[in-house]
């Protein structure tokens, strides 16, 4: 079947098969995804970017970012909390 569709009608069936493909997804996998995504959104940033873009996110003057450098820069911690 060959059809000639629209912008708008090619964009309908873009949005359509996103919902189907996400919803045959798991939780486990949607998760990877985006984090992924993120991970990628975030490679060109420095130290400074990655403060703005937490502090904005969290809208907090900082605390959580301060947070997660205490969190990156404890020694002989693993990530469950414990020493090791």
């Amino acid at each position: 079947m060959e059809m000639n569709l629209s912008k708008e009608q090619t964009q309908k069936l873009k949005e359509i098969f996103c919902e189907r493909v996400v919803d045959s997804m798991d939780l486990d996998t949607l998760c990877e995804i985006v984090f992924d995504q993120l991970m990628g959104s975030y490679d060109n940033y420095d130290q400074k970017d990655m403060q703005f873009e937490i502090t904005d996110y969290f809208n907090d003057k900082g605390e959580e970012f301060n947070n997660l450098l205490r969190e990156v820069s404890a020694k002989n911690i693993n990530y469950a909390g414990t020493t090791i």
